[in-house]
């Protein structure tokens, strides 16, 4: 009955995330005005700390939605939880100018769960892109410039805005046919809502405003497939191969467009506009030394240049990313705190699927503990993320950000049999 009582609560409880992330904005950065926003990796704070590896990564007590192979790594008499959130600083750099930003919300909800001893589930709540931005560009028209051929100065400003972003609810299933071969898959409902505004002001005598504004609303069904090969090398040490891969999706989205020129509007469109997200695969692989030492490295590749984005291809480009990252415990039964704890540390590397003149990439480092509370089965995750985004042109707007992570992985004994002596 308690066993039944906690599930609900926890589904009480996704719902409820549910509707709070349909109204959230997580994220402030003039990037994210482009494609679908800035795109979440998937893994949650233990992976995020280790610079966003889980393609080959299947330690017990974590939860990876990243590979939904990893589902069958968890001990048939457990349930696993995790719900996480983060404060993110961020600063924008653009000439000699420079604006901070601060932001923080609840990120994500999972569970997971066995099904029997060669089969386990997980479900939960992800973000798959944010959306947040606000920011003002300011020109001088000079009198006699190409620009401005009259006798008099004009200032021209345009201003930006942006919110919203897509969330997922997932559940995932994987089997376990043989000892070192695991296979899995997610079914993904994707929705959310992205809207941008723009306004254009130059001051003049007659004066002259134009705006528009636009909104996409998602409601979207995609699939992850995901393997793994498990190695063992040597007493308590093993290597472990992941690989995912995801077909090019069609996204089914509403798409409304209104132009506004001096308080008049003069165009509102309502279509259906092509989206797709894109085709996507990784590998990745992890290695355990005396099961305490943990090492590994993902890469994954999104065509993008094959999606469609408001009807047409090739307006945004493939995106490459490769995370490195490590995990170390000490002991995890020892009698001194400082030795169960787990200690984070990893990297990543990507260049955006946002089309520029510039080649814009993005890199990441990374710093994370893994707090032990009752009897070690249970943690609180911290995670700290330094990343910069920009390219090497001094005239590009460069994006640095501070991101504080925190979560709590609960695993309890659900599905112990009373036994009446």
């Amino acid at each position: 009955m308690y066993r039944i009582k906690g599930l609900v609560a926890v589904l009480v409880i996704l719902l409820h995330l549910t509707n709070a992330a349909m109204a959230q904005n997580s994220i402030s950065s003039p990037y994210t005005r482009f494609g679908f926003g800035e795109l979440n990796s998937m893994s949650l704070a233990a992976g995020r700390s280790m610079g966003g590896v889980g393609v080959g990564m299947r330690n017990k007590g974590m939860i990876n939605p990243l590979n939904p192979a990893s589902f069958t790594n968890i001990d048939t008499l457990s349930f696993a939880f995790e719900v996480g959130g983060s404060a993110r600083m961020s600063k924008i750099r653009s000439g000699e100018n420079s604006q901070t930003d601060f932001n923080g919300n609840f990120d994500y909800v999972v569970g997971q769960f066995p099904l029997c001893k060669w089969a386990g589930m997980s479900f939960g709540l992800l973000p798959y892109s944010a959306v947040g931005y606000d920011y003002a560009i300011t020109r001088e028209m000079p009198a006699g410039s190409d620009l401005n051929p009259t006798s008099k100065d004009y200032t021209f400003q345009q201003s930006y805005n942006g919110t919203g972003g897509v969330n997922q609810i997932f559940l995932g299933v994987a089997f376990k046919p043989y000892k070192y071969f695991s296979v899995g898959a997610n079914l993904y409902y994707q929705f959310g809502n992205i809207n941008h505004y723009r306004e254009s002001v130059l001051t003049s005598e007659a004066g002259y405003t134009a705006s528009q504004s636009s909104d996409l609303h998602i409601k979207d069904v995609r699939l992850r497939y995901g393997l793994q090969v498990m190695l063992p090398m040597h007493e308590d040490s093993e290597l472990t191969i992941g690989a995912i891969y995801e077909n090019r999706t069609k996204v089914n989205g509403d798409y409304r467009f209104i132009s506004t020129l001096s308080s008049v509007t003069a165009d509102t469109v309502n279509t259906s506009y092509g989206f797709e997200f894109p085709e996507t695969f990784g590998v990745g692989a992890s290695y355990v030394f005396d099961k305490k030492l943990t090492v590994a490295f993902d890469y994954t590749m999104q065509r993008w240049s094959g999606a469609r984005y408001y009807g047409v291809r090739d307006s945004l480009k493939n995106e490459s990313r490769y995370s490195f990252g490590a995990e170390y415990q000490p002991d995890r039964y020892g009698k001194k705190y400082y030795t169960r704890m787990k200690y984070r540390i990893g990297a990543s590397f990507s260049d955006s699927y946002v089309k520029t003149s510039e080649n814009m990439n993005k890199y990441t480092l990374t710093l994370g503990f893994g707090l032990p509370v009752r009897r070690n089965t249970s943690y609180l995750n911290l995670g700290l993320e330094y990343g910069h985004f920009g390219s090497r042109a001094s005239e590009v707007m460069k994006e640095e950000y501070l991101k504080l992570s925190l979560s709590v992985t609960l695993v309890e004994r659900w599905f112990l049999k009373s036994v009446i002596r």
